[in-house]
């Protein structure tokens, strides 16, 4: 993976060388929308594609998402491991990561139906941790999430900039961006919480 996504940048360069609140009146109350809520995921889809190497990410289900209109956490704690696969100048490489704990931010988030979600990175809070191993390429490492994203980095379970469609009981967000020399896209798919 790239060091968009923290150390397993570092992994695949080895492979190479929570208050009261008055009630608002109904006049001034924003409306719920659709993507305001409590979401699992059931799963994404994720590449990374550079002059030299091609990288896909999957998995991840079960990560808890909250969204409000100024704030986003996520509940890792019943997540299953991302898995990274990819080639690198014709060497063909495997990766798991495995997210614990919880991560919250400010956010933006604008839309209904359809929108954007912008975490605000240097408002990172929580004790998520996350652990990856490139297989048979030496031991496991763990980092702290909110020490990434107020570095500057991010992780593909999170990127900072999304946008979404909502119907229902189902939500997408969609996450594409440069890093690097680097295209990276991420797809997460998510069903409501009742």
């Amino acid at each position: 993976m790239v060091s968009v996504f923290a150390p397993r940048a570092a992994l695949a360069a080895a492979v190479i060388g929570l208050c009261v609140v008055a009630p608002a009146s109904a006049a001034s109350a924003a409306p719920k929308g659709c993507v305001i809520g409590t979401w699992k995921q059931t799963g994404m889809s994720g590449t990374v594609i550079a002059d030299d190497s091609y990288t896909e990410v999957h998995g991840g289900a079960g990560v808890k998402l909250t969204i409000a209109r100024t704030s986003v956490r996520y509940d890792f704690n019943k997540s299953a491991k991302e898995t990274t696969t990819g080639e690198v100048e014709g060497i063909h490489w495997s990766a798991w990561t495995k997210y614990t704990k919880l991560l919250s931010f400010d956010a933006t988030v604008k839309g209904s139906a359809s929108g954007s979600v912008r975490l605000k990175p240097k408002t990172a809070e929580g004790g998520a941790i996350g652990r990856s191993q490139v297989a048979n390429l030496g031991p496991e490492r763990s980092w702290k999430l909110r020490t990434t994203y107020r570095g500057g980095g991010q992780e593909s379970i999170a990127p900072i900039k999304s946008s979404f469609t909502c119907k229902g009981k189902s939500l997408t967000l969609k996450s594409g961006f440069s890093f690097d020399g680097r295209k990276i896209t991420v797809d997460r798919f998510f069903t409501r919480v009742p």
